[in-house]
């Protein structure tokens, strides 16, 4: 009974067996057939002719046109300041009021001089009058009526020059209040309230922000093609656009590097720029007509020449090219080397080879 036990276990053994490798054999080779015969996936875009144009990008700081540094006329002490530093001031408003109590004691002194001198020439110039008179009745000499002329230009001279001085006192006084020389922006403080000031020092330093002065750094490769270029620059800030024009292209002077500074103005009527401020501007240095764009990695280099991968029908079409590189991470192709109705295969084209059947992943 044992052994027919034993054998009916191996009978179903060896059956299992078979069936396993049958069922194996049968699904790998069905698998591995799926795997000759799977097509590639690729990803394509259409053939799109269009303008483009090559751009440098530089960074550029901001200059005013026209600063100045307002220097103090006047000795004295800074009392007030009537702006902060940013603030936009008219022509002829006061910036700083200083003080001087020498200066008022001055004022006052020359004021009491010449009203007394103008008193006395007023006086002198009555008795001349009536000498002219006297001396017409023969009551006084020829040189007596003289003497009155005398005295009166003596007096006149006096006043004349107390009124100068007067004047200068005056003047020193007013420019005791530090004004705006024209419309612009306050830049700069040199001194505190409370701190005095000497004569001939810079006070402020004071901007006019209609027109600003661009400047950048330039390498001598760019150049060239900065000057066949329209030389139009363009650059956008706190979300507005701006346009200017080059201006010159100068040395810079450094010994260890080969660089030149390249500057424009731009009008900046409504100052929405600021002097200090640094924008990165383009200017476009080559145009291109009747192009079609193509991502770089989609470019296959062998032995130095360069080859694109289309697709039409779902079949493979190579084709070597002359690419221009745009950008990091575009070229350019021109329309006349990529056949009409033919998309240019962007991904999975490693592989490929002429003719190869793919399929177009949507």
């Amino acid at each position: 009974m044992l052994p027919k036990r034993k054998s009916l276990i191996s009978f179903f053994l060896l059956f299992a067996i078979i069936l396993v490798s049958i069922y194996y054999l049968k699904f790998y080779k069905q698998s591995d057939a799926e795997q000759k015969v799977s097509v590639p996936k690729v990803l394509v875009i259409d053939r799109v002719v269009g303008d483009f144009s090559k751009k440098l990008f530089l960074f550029a700081k901001l200059h005013s046109d026209k600063s100045i540094d307002i220097i103090a006329e006047t000795d004295g002490t800074i009392k007030f300041q009537n702006y902060e530093i940013g603030d936009y001031v008219s022509k002829g408003d006061v910036i700083i009021q200083m003080v001087d109590t020498r200066k008022v004691l001055e004022l006052k002194e020359a004021e009491d001089l010449l009203s007394s001198y103008e008193a006395k020439m007023d006086e002198a110039l009555s008795n001349y009058e009536n000498s002219i008179f006297l001396r017409e009745k023969d009551v006084i000499s020829e040189k007596e009526k003289n003497t009155t002329l005398n005295q009166f230009k003596s007096i006149k001279y006096e006043y004349e020059a107390q009124k100068i001085r007067y004047k200068r006192v005056l003047w020193e006084f007013d420019n005791l209040n530090i004004k705006a020389p024209f419309d612009g922006f306050i830049n700069k403080f040199y001194f505190d309230v409370g701190q005095k000031i000497v004569r001939g020092s810079n006070v402020i330093e004071f901007l006019d922000n209609s027109v600003l002065i661009g400047r950048a750094s330039l390498s001598s490769e760019n150049i060239r093609k900065i000057k066949d270029s329209n030389q139009i620059i363009r650059f956008t800030a706190k979300g507005m656009p701006f346009q200017a024009r080059v201006s010159g292209i100068s040395r810079q002077m450094n010994k260890d590097v080969s660089s030149y500074s390249l500057e424009f103005k731009i009008i900046n009527d409504e100052n929405n720029l600021i002097p200090g401020e640094v924008v990165e501007i383009e200017i476009e240095i080559e145009n291109f007509e009747n192009y079609i764009s193509i991502p770089s990695s989609s470019i296959i280099i062998e032995n130095n020449k360069s080859y694109l991968f289309l697709e039409r029908n779902n079949i493979v079409k190579r084709i070597e090219i002359k690419p221009i590189q745009l950008d990091n991470k575009e070229s350019l192709v021109k329309d006349s080397e990529i056949p009409d109705s033919y998309r240019v295969i962007t991904q999975g084209q490693s592989n490929l080879q002429e003719g190869s059947r793919i399929k177009v992943d949507e």
